[in-house]
């Protein structure tokens, strides 16, 4: 887990998330996609911490959802309903 500037940034979900940040980050050689799980309610500030963290074969990085803990469980519930 990452603490940067009083957040919190993890690949998995952690007790205490907020949100979770659905992002797409393209390298030299492939496409990859990810789930973030943070305390930062800023996709500007999210984007720039992935920015400053990026290795040097990647080429692009793009936060492609983002939603709160609270509307993830919604989905999560009414996915679990409908099927």
């Amino acid at each position: 887990m990452l603490e940067l500037n009083g957040f919190k940034y993890a690949k998995k979900e952690f007790d205490g998330h907020k949100f979770r940040v659905k992002v797409k980050i393209t390298t030299v050689d492939n496409i990859h996609h990810l789930d973030i799980y943070t305390t930062d309610p800023s996709k500007e500030s999210i984007q720039s911490v992935l920015i400053d963290k990026k290795s040097d074969n990647v080429t692009s990085i793009n936060i492609i959802h983002f939603a709160t803990k609270e509307q993830d469980d919604n989905c999560a519930a009414l996915i679990t309903e409908i099927l």
